[in-house]
């Protein structure tokens, strides 16, 4: 099978699943899935239809991607932009490890078409709750937050990184810098640039060197 006969079938097999929400809201009144609440029941699945699930995030936005573990050239890849958020009372480190827990969960319930009450419609009219004081050196970690996301390397456009390839130096270097990426779709103009220079890809030391 391939992948998207695969993860159609794995989406089938987690709907079936008897998974509840943990989490409440106390504010909005109404209950979600926690990330805890599916992952188990989706690495049990992916593990049986060997597909392996791999997420990366950039400063832009964060990417999960399905590869069917048989035919590796096989992937989906799932896409959602980062937005910063705003976290009361936590140092700089555990904000980051928000971004990533919440990246993850939206990303996989995408992919898994989890289904869940609208959370903006739970939220609509009501009443915003009374903002507490925050002692300043707690201001100032959740101000660091935005500095640690902003030095997260941006990711530059696969053309641009392949347009400035002038020897093969600057071929595995560009090498180094896509193969990183999420999706493939770089392969085939960095291969037609190796031609052009000369150059073939060896396997083993996994670079590229004159032919």
């Amino acid at each position: 099978m391939n992948i998207y006969e695969k993860m159609a079938i794995a989406r089938c097999e987690l709907k079936n699943k008897e998974m509840k929400k943990s989490e409440r809201n106390p504010f909005a009144k109404f209950t979600y899935f926690e990330l805890s609440d599916f992952i188990p029941y989706v690495l049990d699945i992916l593990e049986k239809h060997k597909i392996c699930s791999r997420f990366n995030m950039s400063q832009e936005e964060a990417h999960l991607e399905f590869i069917n573990a048989e035919k590796p050239e096989e992937k989906i890849d799932y896409t959602a932009p980062i937005a910063k958020i705003e976290m009361k009372g936590c140092t700089a480190i555990q904000g980051i490890g928000a971004v990533i827990t919440y990246m993850r969960r939206y990303l996989y319930m995408m992919a898994f078409e989890i289904v869940e009450a609208d959370m903006l419609d739970a939220v609509v009219d009501k009443e915003p709750s009374k903002k507490r004081a925050v002692p300043q050196f707690i201001e100032k970690e959740v101000e660091d937050i935005d500095e640690i996301v902003d030095s997260l390397p941006k990711r530059r456009s696969f053309d641009v990184i392949i347009n400035e390839i002038k020897d093969i130096v600057s071929l595995n270097k560009a090498f180094s810098e896509l193969k990183t990426y999420a999706t493939n779709d770089w392969k085939r103009p960095l291969n037609e640039v190796a031609k052009k220079l000369g150059c073939v890809f060896n396997s083993e030391k996994g670079l590229f060197l004159a032919a």
